[in-house]
């Protein structure tokens, strides 16, 4: 079974809350985590640009979507960052959260 980070930000994409398995795959503890951005942290370098503006324009929008682009764990190291995010939507159709999901995948062969 592959492990499932799973983030929750605020509609400004301010980290509210990560599970335990997000700790272990990036080495970052929830408190240095709390009320940021999660690209401000993770991308780096070898990110795809391309990657990042579509998770942009998907977040603005307000659809879910997937993607995957190249992260980086506290350490430094790369590792790919399968994604899956869906915005949360009150009652009103008000943007309430952004629910994401990741998995880490392979770095052999990856083209984002």
């Amino acid at each position: 079974m592959q492990n499932t980070s799973v983030i929750l930000t605020d509609p400004q994409r301010r980290i509210l809350w990560i599970n335990d398995q997000f700790e272990v795959m990036t080495g970052y503890t929830k408190r240095e985590l709390i009320g940021k951005s999660p690209g401000s942290i993770l991308q780096g370098p070898e990110s795809s640009k391309d990657a990042v503006l579509r998770i942009r324009k998907a977040l603005a929008e307000e659809k879910p979507f997937e993607d995957a682009l190249i992260n980086y764990r506290k350490n430094g190291e790369a590792y790919v960052c399968r994604l899956a995010i869906h915005p949360i939507h009150d009652h009103q159709h008000k943007l309430v959260n952004f629910l994401a999901f990741e998995t880490e995948g392979e770095m052999e062969g990856f083209e984002a």
